[in-house]
């Protein structure tokens, strides 16, 4: 009987409320520290007037031109033909040097254009640059033509003729397989990079 002695006396305890019985409560749970948006909520990055949220682009401005500005991002060549929209007479419709139809017109500085017969051509095919005025030039002083890849600097060049003074036209042959550009250029040795008129070409196999 005397092994129940402390059992009873701390249940007798208990419930006279001698018997201080500390509580435990569950363990808090960690803080998280909160995460910062890449945006800030409601905020326009790049001012184009499109809340970063919506706005595909939000570190490059919309060009509101008409063409798919809801997106938030610009785009410098709508038809995708190859023609900035900037230099594009026709941005919204594709074709061979910005608009379609059978015929090529370069882009033109100073009215020193050419046309071309139409925007694709085979390797080793005869192109034939017609100008929209005859070449004057100075004595000592001529016009180029060339044929450089798609998009790289002015003073790029591949195969390449002088023109000489009173010229309508000219033949170039179609290089390797790529996009290329017909480019005119201005005087040499006077300004000899500066090009007067350009035109994208594809050449095929």
């Amino acid at each position: 009987m005397r092994r129940l002695a402390w059992p009873l006396a701390l249940l007798g305890l208990a419930a006279t409320g001698c018997l201080k019985v500390k509580e435990r409560r569950p363990a808090e749970a960690p803080a998280f520290a909160a995460t910062a948006a890449p945006f800030p909520v409601g905020g326009d990055v790049d001012g184009d007037g499109l809340a970063d949220a919506l706005d595909r682009c939000p570190t490059e401005a919309e060009d509101r031109d008409g063409f798919q500005d809801e997106d938030g991002c610009p785009e410098p060549d709508n038809d995708r033909d190859g023609v900035a929209d900037a230099a594009d007479p026709c941005p919204n419709e594709p074709g061979p040097g910005g608009c379609p139809g059978a015929g090529l017109r370069a882009v033109d500085d100073g009215g020193y254009g050419f046309t071309l017969e139409r925007g694709t051509f085979r390797r080793g095919e005869s192109i034939v640059v017609r100008f929209s005025r005859p070449l004057d030039a100075p004595a000592g002083q001529q016009r180029w033509i060339t044929l450089a890849p798609a998009g790289s600097p002015d003073g790029t060049w591949g195969e390449w003729k002088y023109l000489p003074s009173g010229a309508r036209s000219f033949t170039l042959r179609a290089p390797a397989p790529g996009r290329w550009e017909v480019r005119l250029h201005d005087l040499y040795p006077r300004v000899p990079y500066r090009v007067l008129a350009r035109a994208p070409i594809d050449v095929t196999p």
